[in-house]
């Protein structure tokens, strides 16, 4: 673990829960597969949680995030009841077609409407991707998915209560969206504002999921690329509500030249940029 980490978890006193010690005992293991880490903060109304932080896998590295995978899953009980093939299948898909896994720690939330989680997203290859495999696992899914430009990320949140549930992220980069095709389908999906920020931004993407609110994520400085200031750093319409939750959390303002991402939910009143969101998460790069 970054010494970084250790000094958020500090600085913002994250209490340990048995999913957190289970993530930091996953992230020692798998240290020979890790690129980098990233922290996060979910703005919600008025209300900030900084409990969440993201491992981030490196590419190429197939044989032994695997291994670090399987130990995890069983640590988790882990149960993709809704992937054809359950958890087999799952297993499958790590050994021979994920590109890059990602895994999370996303803790209670204080009221408690929220309970822990761990999540693993599989950066899944081409022959993997199917119409037929996503709408498996999320059912309201067009069958008419734009996928061949698309970077494809299965995701399962597994719960502290036992519960798992998946998701599934469509990444595009900003060259992707000279497809009139493709930026037809977006608008059908999320709407024509929701289309105007991605096609303003390095990358971006639509998160759905069977458990939460679906999201569109803005890729200001996307871990894996490296590249000098890109447009959207001064002229996002993001930037409002990201520079106003940072005005109030000195820990996050003190790390805005590093912000990957920023996630939206898939709402009229999130994508119109109100200064106070009704959700936003912010995901910084840890050094």
């Amino acid at each position: 673990m970054s010494w970084e980490y250790h000094f958020l978890k500090h600085q913002l006193e994250i209490p340990c829960d048995p999913l957190l010690t289970l993530f930091e005992s996953f992230c020692e293991r798998a240290h020979d597969s890790m690129d980098s880490m990233e922290w996060s903060w979910k703005f919600q109304g008025g209300r900030a949680l900084a409990n969440r932080v993201f491992w981030l896998g490196a590419p190429s590295r197939r044989e032994s995030t695997s291994e670090h995978l399987r130990w995890l899953a069983g640590e988790l009980a882990l149960k993709p009841a809704d992937l054809p093939g359950g958890l087999q299948e799952w297993l499958s898909l790590v050994e021979h077609h994920t590109e890059r896994a990602l895994v999370s720690y996303a803790g209670p939330s204080p009221e408690g409407d929220r309970s822990a989680a761990i999540k693993i997203y599989l950066t899944l290859d081409r022959i993997a991707v199917s119409n037929r495999l996503l709408q498996a696992l999320i059912p309201k899914l067009a069958c008419d998915l734009p996928l061949e430009a698309a970077t494809v990320l299965l995701c399962y949140a597994a719960y502290e209560c036992g519960a798992a549930a998946s998701r599934i992220y469509l990444i595009y980069g900003q060259e992707s969206f000279e497809d009139v095709a493709l930026c037809e389908w977006m608008r059908s999906v999320a709407g024509d504002q929701a289309l105007e920020l991605a096609r303003s931004h390095v990358r971006a993407g639509l998160a759905f999921k069977n458990d939460t609110t679906n999201m569109l994520g803005l890729g200001f400085r996307p871990s894996g690329v490296e590249m000098a200031d890109h447009p959207c750093w001064w002229n996002s319409a993001a930037l409002v509500p990201l520079f106003c939750a940072a005005g109030s959390r000195p820990l996050l303002r003190a790390r805005l030249r590093r912000v990957t991402w920023i996630t939206l939910p898939l709402s009229r009143e999130a994508l119109a940029l109100p200064l106070t969101m009704p959700e936003m998460n912010v995901y910084v790069r840890l050094r």
